[in-house]
């Protein structure tokens, strides 16, 4: 497994601004399991006076006695590890009258300290309330369990609500960054990389770049004794204490079902108490609401990546998987893999078009897709300014020239009668491949940098 820490250029000039302020701070990280939340720290601690102490879901005296005994080990500061604290506010307002220089203190998977011991969260906003901002030290709290982040950590309910100085949300990698891990890979391959687990780093790592992308998804899909077999499982496990419901919705929605009441058909569940279970959902970015323009109504969409290749390409096979039937799982994968891709890629258009509008090469105010009565366009992307409307269709195939003017001819059909009226319409086609055309422009693998 390649360990080499990609990007994270923004991240960590955020945490050394806060560090160079000189100011004691409180700061919230956290972000998905697995995304590089404690690797980013860790690069970002590196020749710095720190304290790093990963929490335990275990008893509050046994996490506390832990990161004593840390706290001394590191410092020197002998015969420390003996004394007992009844609280954590005590130990840190004991640490502030010892320790006067620049300190860092990272409490990483906090959320585990959280889930065994609610009381931790008082200790910590005495500490912060009452002397924090009389020490030079930088406390850093961290958790991968984001509900419990969102209700217990940052969320208006909790006792350290408004006390943090900075919140810092990891985020998974853009696609662009495939290519760092998987350098001899074809762009093709990184797409379907992408499309499989997204760009949480741990993920990307399991691929193995000196054997095939289909040797990978054997490896890491379709044997048991992979590092990802049980991974979603543990996932949601971890999030929701009774995940059942959720698992179900999330399994609707891969398959297609994704409006509420689709999805309340499905589940078994009266639509009237799906929209709970979505919320829940969208602020844990499992899922996505996509409102395509001029709508009022949306759809759901599976946003993580590699649990939505699991509802998707591995759940329908674990009954041949459990029976040892390996290749012919392996085969049903493989036969569904280009139309999984597909609508990923689409997702891939989209951010390169975003990128293109950023960088100057195109000008639109407003991009969304397009869904009334059937007709579907992929994206629509108009320049209010210049009155010009692009209508844009994404192809995970590679194209030819007849491809090219059948898709424009149906673009003309597709086309809504209101922006004809208003806009001067032009057409772009985004593709896996695809001759240059005069009237219509096109962007390849060949440009996206991925």
């Amino acid at each position: 497994m390649d360990a080499t820490f990609i990007n994270r250029v923004n991240e960590i000039r955020v945490l050394e601004d806060w560090w160079n302020s000189g100011k004691p701070h409180f700061i919230v990280v956290y972000g998905r399991r697995r995304v590089g939340k404690t690797r980013l720290l860790k690069e970002f601690l590196r020749n710095k006076l720190h304290i790093y102490y990963l929490c335990h879901l275990t008893s509050h005296e046994v996490n506390l006695s832990r990161l004593v005994e840390k706290t001394g080990r590191v410092l020197g500061l002998k015969g420390l590890e003996k004394t007992r604290f009844n609280a954590l506010n005590d130990f840190l307002e004991l640490l502030s009258t010892i320790v006067e220089d620049r300190l860092i203190i990272v409490l990483d998977e906090f959320t585990y300290w959280v889930r065994g011991s609610p009381q931790v969260l008082s200790e910590l906003q005495q500490f912060v309330d009452e002397k924090l901002m009389q020490t030079r030290f930088m406390i850093i709290v961290c958790g991968s369990l984001v509900g419990i982040m969102h209700r217990e950590v940052v969320g208006g309910g909790s006792p350290l609500y408004g006390r943090r100085t900075g919140t810092l949300k990891v985020e998974e990698l853009e696609p662009w960054y495939v290519k760092d891990f998987l350098p001899n890979y074809s762009k093709v391959d990184r797409v379907k990389v992408y499309s499989l687990v997204g760009g949480i780093p741990f993920y990307l790592q399991l691929f193995d770049r000196n054997i095939s992308l289909n040797q990978n998804i054997l490896n890491l899909f379709v044997k048991k004794t992979s590092p990802i077999y049980n991974e979603v499982d543990f996932l949601l496990r971890e999030e929701f204490r009774a995940p059942q419901v959720y698992i179900s919705i999330l399994s609707a929605i891969a398959r297609g079902e994704n409006t509420p009441q689709k999805i309340s058909n499905i589940v078994g569940i009266d639509r009237s108490h799906i929209s709970k279970y979505l919320k829940v959902l969208l602020d844990l970015n499992l899922v996505q609401k996509i409102i395509p323009l001029w709508s009022k109504k949306g759809y759901y969409r599976v946003r993580d990546k590699l649990v939505n290749t699991w509802f998707k390409l591995v759940e329908p096979v674990l009954d041949e998987i459990e029976s040892e039937n390996i290749d012919i799982a392996y085969q049903k994968i493989l036969d569904k893999i280009d139309i999984h891709v597909s609508q990923i890629f689409e997702e891939l258009a989209l951010k390169y078009l975003l990128y293109l509008r950023r960088i100057g090469k195109l000008r639109f105010t407003e991009i969304g897709k397009y869904l009334h009565k059937g007709v579907e366009i992929d994206y629509i992307a108009l320049d209010e300014e210049m009155r010009k409307a692009y209508l844009i269709e994404v192809k995970w195939r590679d194209l030819k020239k007849q491809d090219i003017e059948r898709i424009s001819r149906q673009l003309d059909q597709k086309a809504p009668y209101n922006l004809l009226e208003k806009y001067q319409i032009d057409k772009i086609i985004v593709a896996r491949n695809a001759p240059k055309n005069r009237e219509i422009k096109t962007y390849t693998l060949k440009e996206i940098p991925i």
